[in-house]
């Protein structure tokens, strides 16, 4: 058998080369290029009676498994709120009380951490 293949030039052994687009210009820091955030969330909030209400929501990211967050917050008085979640992120529970007192919210919450222990937030808000 005599078969004839033809023969391409070395720099031509692709017929039919990729086309390369040009990359997208990515965010820096210190020099090392950085991915941006890519995550969604949704949640829905549900409040059988005035003073109580319900929190569930749900965020995904790119890289990670969807974590999901639960909470309620229960208006004791009109200056007195208690609220309570968990969220899946690491099985972390938390607990927290907010006073409000005419243009003034004082919170205190605290989040637990099997492996790493508790986490304290204080927080102060003006509003009108």
């Amino acid at each position: 058998g005599n078969s004839r293949q033809q023969q391409l030039p070395a720099h031509t052994s692709d017929p039919f080369p990729p086309i390369k687009k040009p990359a997208a210009p990515q965010p820096e820091l210190n020099g090392y290029a950085e991915e941006l955030p890519q995550a969604m969330r949704i949640g829905v909030a549900y409040q059988p009676v005035a003073a109580l209400q319900a929190f569930l929501s749900v965020e995904k990211d790119r890289w990670y498994a969807p974590e999901v967050a639960v909470s309620v917050s229960y208006q004791i008085s009109e200056q007195l709120a208690i609220q309570s979640g968990y969220n899946t992120q690491a099985d972390k529970p938390s607990a927290g009380v907010q006073f409000s007192a005419m243009q003034l919210d004082i919170g205190y919450a605290m989040q637990y951490h099997f492996d790493l222990g508790e986490t304290h937030f204080f927080s102060v808000a003006f509003h009108r």
